[in-house]
């Protein structure tokens, strides 16, 4: 009896310490920012400052939380830029020299991410932390601070060029952004120039004004105004013995073609005529390749030719031979340089752009793959164009489709996204106005998401097994024991354990330890979503285990009986009953003998 005493103990003190093991092993992982653990704990990310503080809030820190920024999922647009947050990450886009901070809050704990420092534009709350987030916020660091810059012009006197008369003009300079020239006579009339080049026709000998003003007070330039003086001279140099009516020097120049709007527009040839006398209307004509297979009378001021190399000849007509003319000419080499179409990168000016497509990649979050997904920004129009700017994948493609959300979800892949200016009066092919933009949403290997276990203070779930065994008198079954974490007064199961989950067999395991004859099983752990009890977060894990079997006839002879029954030896049962019988009571008549 004392020895059984000492086993029976000896047991109990073995299951009260493995029992008070598993139980700070559970406390431990269930309290991760409580019970003295401290946000020096969790992974660091450069760029993010964690703060632990129970009600702490981001306006509360310091940042701006507009009502759309007070929820745990949504987006939210201003000047500085726009953001979109799915109760896990947080992502961001900047306009150009902002410098935006932003407050992620969850549980007790207030991330502050300085965008300067933080690598990329989407940062994991959950993935650092372990929780959902519970609402956002902003700091505006900087806002754009306009640059200055200085217009300038410059004059082109006449000269001789190749026995030829050139110059004579005033060129402003368009490389200058933000800023407004004109250009006025001395009567006060406003002189053209060229839009591309700056440069006005061939003028007559004069004083000019040339001024520079900012285009627009709210653009990221400030102009020093310009009020300049300019002066083309009167030229009296005899280059070939050109005639001096005040109807000399002849006016040649060009145009290239140019990237305009993800477009080349065509390059020209451009003449001055020069105002003629009552007698004489017309007293210069202009020919490319005169006297030659191609001669073409050029009888507008610009003329739309492909690039390429010409001879332009200005001839002084003569009214008594209209077509000789007087014999004088001169010859303009000219050359309309030529765009690739392929490098037509320059985007348009407007107010709405440059469009914005960027991606975001699959990932391994909380062992499930989280789907892609291409973003674009809508700009803000006007109240005669409220959409400025329309997106299309594939588009002019068979799989031609307009994106109308801000993101939209796509499986790993390359793309390209269309983004086309609208026109109000041909809302089918809109402007013609465009911009390619490829891009390619890297995708995850989902058997690479294993490794990556969710950081919740109810993570990682426990299963082990227990053998069958030898009992006194039959072989005791074999289990599987789980361990279920305490979960909060919101979630209070938060793991749920499955055998064969999604099979045939599927089990839920709803008791610490199940008993399961010998074999293998898969029990799958599964994250709680209070939100959906039937198919929970789809956070998940599976653990393969197996129950070891026991032969009966290897327990001994005790159990071997048990197992096979006495049918066979009831007589020998009989017998021995009897002498065991016979053997107490002689025993006792002995004792009683003594007694007596």
């Amino acid at each position: 009896m004392r020895t059984r005493q000492r086993i029976l103990a000896a047991a109990t003190a073995t299951v009260v310490a493995l029992g008070m093991s598993l139980g700070g092993a559970g406390a431990a992982f269930a309290d991760h920012n409580g019970g003295g653990a401290t946000v020096d704990d969790l992974p660091t990310v450069t760029g993010v400052t964690l703060t632990d503080d129970n009600g702490l809030t981001c306006d509360g820190a310091g940042y701006t939380k507009p009502d759309a920024m007070n929820a745990p999922s949504g987006t939210y647009s201003a000047d500085w830029g726009s953001v979109s947050w799915n109760g896990a990450s947080f992502t961001w886009t900047l306009n150009a020299q902002y410098d935006v901070d932003f407050c992620v809050k969850g549980s007790t704990l207030v991330a502050g991410v300085d965008t300067s420092a933080f690598a990329g534009t989407t940062y994991d709350f959950s993935a650092q932390t372990g929780h959902d987030i519970s609402h956002t916020g902003f700091r505006i660091v900087s806002t754009p601070q306009p640059t200055p810059v200085t217009p300038s012009a410059t004059a082109t006197q006449y000269s001789c060029v190749d026995e030829a008369v050139a110059g004579g003009y005033i060129t402003v300079d368009l490389t200058v952004p933000g800023v407004t020239y004109s250009i006025e006579d001395e009567s006060g009339n406003p002189v053209a120039f060229d839009g591309t080049t700056g440069r006005t026709a061939a003028l007559p000998a004069g004083d000019y004004t040339v001024a520079g003003v900012d285009a627009d007070s709210g653009d990221l330039y400030t102009a020093t105004p310009l009020n300049q003086n300019a002066t083309i001279n009167e030229f009296t140099e005899d280059c070939t013995d050109l005639p001096t009516f005040p109807n000399w020097p002849a006016s040649v120049t060009v145009t290239d073609e140019a990237c305009v709007d993800y477009t080349v527009t065509d390059g020209a040839i451009n003449v001055v005529f020069p105002e003629g006398s009552e007698e004489n209307p017309n007293p210069i004509r202009y020919f490319i390749d005169y006297e030659g297979e191609d001669e073409q009378e050029l009888t507008q001021e610009s003329t739309v030719v492909p690039a390429g190399s010409y001879v332009v000849t200005a001839v002084v007509t003569d009214l008594n031979d209209s077509v000789n003319d007087s014999g004088t000419s001169a010859e303009f080499p000219v050359t309309v340089e030529g765009v690739d179409a392929a490098a037509c990168t320059d985007l348009p000016s407007y107010p709405n752009w440059p469009a914005s497509v960027t991606v975001t990649d699959e990932q391994c979050v909380q062992f499930s793959v989280t789907d892609g997904a291409i973003n674009v920004v809508f700009p803000e129009g006007s109240e005669e164009n409220p959409n400025p700017i329309r997106y299309f994948i594939d588009y002019e493609g068979e799989d031609e489709q307009e994106l109308t959300q801000e993101s939209t979800v796509v499986p790993a892949g390359s793309y390209v996204v269309t983004a086309v200016v609208t026109d109000l009066n041909d809302s089918v092919n809109d402007s013609g106005t465009s911009a390619e933009f490829p891009v390619t949403v890297e995708g995850v290997d989902a058997e690479e998401c294993d490794f990556d276990f969710p950081t919740f203070p109810n993570w990682p779930a426990s299963v082990s097994t227990t053998d069958e065994v030898c009992g006194p008198f039959d072989v005791v079954s074999g289990s599987i024991t789980v361990t279920f974490p305490a979960g909060s007064v919101e979630n209070p199961t938060p793991v749920r354990y499955f055998i064969d989950y999604e099979g045939e067999n599927e089990q839920e395991l709803t008791e610490e330890t199940t008993q399961v004859p010998a074999g293998s099983y898969v029990v799958t752990a599964v994250v709680t979503d209070p939100n959906d009890s039937v198919n929970d977060s789809g956070t998940s894990d599976v653990f393969a285990v197996a129950v070891a079997g026991q032969d009966a006839d290897e327990c001994g002879e005790l159990e071997t009986l048990a197992y096979t029954g006495a049918s066979d030896l009831t007589g020998a049962f009989g017998l021995a009953a009897l002498l065991i019988t016979l053997t107490g009571m002689g025993m006792v008549v002995a004792r009683r003998r003594v007694e007596a």
